[in-house]
């Protein structure tokens, strides 16, 4: 029962990083943030993103059917 917690809690706390990311992202005033004005940013974030959700929803799932 508390494993079956903690993966769920992980995988909250995983989707829910991954919306914040998703807001801290999205461009004010037709200025990118500062944080995605790197070159490598336009690759990494969007996989940093989609890693976190694939993950959380699949810990979540797991948690929940386990």
């Amino acid at each position: 029962m508390l494993e079956m917690f903690g993966e769920f809690a992980i995988g909250a706390a995983s989707v829910v990083a991954a919306v914040i990311l998703v807001f801290v992202g999205i461009p004010k005033h037709g200025e990118s943030p500062r944080l995605l004005r790197f070159d490598a940013a336009v690759v990494l974030y969007p996989t940093i993103i989609m890693t976190l959700l694939a993950l959380g929803s699949g810990l979540m799932l797991r948690a929940y059917s386990g």
